[in-house]
């Protein structure tokens, strides 16, 4: 345990290892927003195309119905 506690200590004043802990942990945020982002997207086009097929709406007016803003129509039609 002692070793341990040593080898944290010895991390924690190591400036070059507490950049490359930053830098990555950074990293690992920016993935996760990525990730939800993408993740939104996805549900979204799943309703689009639900509302679609279910209630025989265009994509604009699915698009509509779900508050997807107007200039962002393009990218969600190429992802039908």
């Amino acid at each position: 345990m002692k070793k341990i506690d040593t080898e944290v200590e010895l991390s924690k004043s190591h400036d070059e290892w507490r950049r490359e802990y930053m830098t990555f942990a950074l990293e690992i945020e920016k993935e996760k927003k990525l990730s939800l982002e993408q993740g939104e997207i996805e549900g979204r086009v799943k309703s689009i195309k639900s509302l679609m097929k279910n209630m025989k709406l265009s994509a604009e007016a699915a698009m509509e119905a779900i508050g997807i803003p107007k200039e962002d129509f393009s990218k969600y039609i190429t992802m039908l």
